[in-house]
């Protein structure tokens, strides 16, 4: 798999909504994202996603059949600028 860098380009007028799609099991995501952003303007809403164990291809692709509808729920009804995948083991 290739990483491809992006910059975001955010309206500077108000602060940008991100999304955050977390891990069910994953309680240290949401900490350490706020502190990369920190000092920018923007406002994090958090979704949490089932995962399955053991981490296989399977497993993965069980979780990805329900991103879809965990980021619909983030903020619904309103848009959202960008919605991140967080996964502190990747």
């Amino acid at each position: 798999m290739n990483s491809i860098k992006i910059t975001p380009k955010f309206n500077s007028r108000i602060n940008s909504k991100v999304g955050l799609i977390a891990l069910s099991t994953d309680f240290m995501i949401e900490k350490d994202f706020r502190k990369i952003i920190e000092n920018m303007k923007i406002d994090l809403f958090v979704n949490r996603i089932r995962s399955y164990y053991p981490l296989t291809k399977e497993n993965l692709i069980k979780m990805a059949e329900n991103v879809t509808e965990v980021s619909k729920d983030i903020l619904p009804d309103e848009k959202l600028d960008c919605v991140v995948y967080g996964c502190t083991s990747g």
